[in-house]
């Protein structure tokens, strides 16, 4: 049986440790090929678009979080992912 009390203070010790500069290019790489992939048809991006209004009530703004992902520094991705997280967390296990 998975304990939640666990689960939270190692997402809490993934989300602090700093990738190295290798994690962090080949994390840009990916993000990168995947943003391009999910953009090379209207049906894609309109589920893109569609998602980023339901989810954060602004068409574009999945897009502009995911391009500003592709630009964080090592010293900048705590910060980033704070922001980014800056909402409570619902894990929901069985």
């Amino acid at each position: 049986m998975l304990r939640t009390d666990r689960v939270i203070a190692r997402i809490g010790e993934l989300i602090m440790e700093r990738p190295s500069e290798d994690e962090l290019s080949f994390a840009r790489e990916r993000i990168r090929a995947r943003l391009a992939f999910s953009m090379d048809s209207p049906s894609k991006l309109g589920q893109i678009y569609g998602l980023s209004q339901l989810l954060m009530n602004d068409p574009g703004r999945l897009i502009s979080i995911i391009e500003d992902a592709t630009k964080v520094g090592t010293t900048e991705y705590v910060d980033f992912v704070d922001k980014l997280l800056d909402r409570s967390i619902s894990i929901i296990y069985r």
